[in-house]
């Protein structure tokens, strides 16, 4: 998993370093200052995603090859898996107000 966000951060630098950053900004003009960070930390959110899926799915490979293959697909996780379990800790009864008569 290191390696694929190495490679991909490094792809990253070099098309917004010099031979290519030109022509590229160009084309961008000034959607590069969303465009460029976004590309930037995809990587490292996938990396995140994979690392939460190994820790909390019963069965962590399929989204770690979603992370790994689809991109974006960190904010579907977030959205869809992630959410959904902060919002059910939050809700929690503590337990002395539930034995409480009423």
């Amino acid at each position: 998993m290191f390696l694929a966000v190495a490679s991909t951060t490094t792809v990253c630098f070099l098309l917004f370093s010099y031979p290519f950053k030109l022509p590229l900004y160009e084309e961008l003009g000034f959607a590069r200052y969303v465009v460029e960070p976004i590309i930037i930390i995809s990587p490292f959110c996938a990396m995140w995603m994979a690392y939460q899926a190994i820790r909390h799915e019963p069965k962590p490979l399929p989204y770690v090859v979603l992370a790994m293959f689809v991109p974006f697909a960190f904010v579907w996780y977030y959205i869809e898996r992630v959410r959904p379990r902060s919002l059910s800790i939050r809700n929690r009864v503590p337990a002395d107000i539930k034995s409480r008569p009423t």
